[in-house]
């Protein structure tokens, strides 16, 4: 990823608003995220703040 001119990442929805075992990166380090449905309003926010792109 640090070599990546764009990082994505693409969530399934039901993964929103879960912890996991592992983090691979921090929401600076990613540019998109491409889901199936729009996570709540909060997440939205966190994710605009950090400069990341929605795409549903």
């Amino acid at each position: 990823m640090r070599q990546a001119e764009r990082v994505i990442l693409a969530v399934d929805s039901s993964k929103f608003g879960r912890r996991a075992l592992v983090r691979l990166a921090s929401l600076a380090d990613i540019d998109a995220l491409v889901t199936d449905r729009l996570p709540d309003e909060h997440i939205v926010a966190l994710l605009h703040r950090h400069g990341v792109s929605i795409h549903c």
